[in-house]
């Protein structure tokens, strides 16, 4: 499986969430194939730029440089829940 996210409000920026397969079909490929094919479909429907994440050490990371993907510097997120502070 590997997902396409476009976002509703920049249509040529898009995003890649999980990609992978079950456990019988790892480290045959199937994962960058898969990828392959989500950005080519990107491309064909407009995406200029296509945004995705994940931990350094993730086997993943590895293949998204070899796509072209370039590592950003770390950030952060916050969050708060205002149902906590009455």
């Amino acid at each position: 499986m590997s997902e396409l996210k476009l976002d509703l409000h920049h249509a040529v920026i898009g995003g890649t969430g999980l990609t992978g397969g079950t456990r019988p079909w790892r480290c045959k490929g199937l994962a960058t194939v898969l990828k392959l094919k989500v950005l080519r479909n990107a491309g064909a429907r407009g995406v200029r730029q296509v945004l995705t994440d994940n931990e350094e050490n993730n086997p993943m990371f590895q293949i998204n440089l070899m796509l072209g993907f370039k590592a950003k510097p770390a950030w952060l997120g916050w969050q708060i829940t205002l149902a906590d502070h009455g």
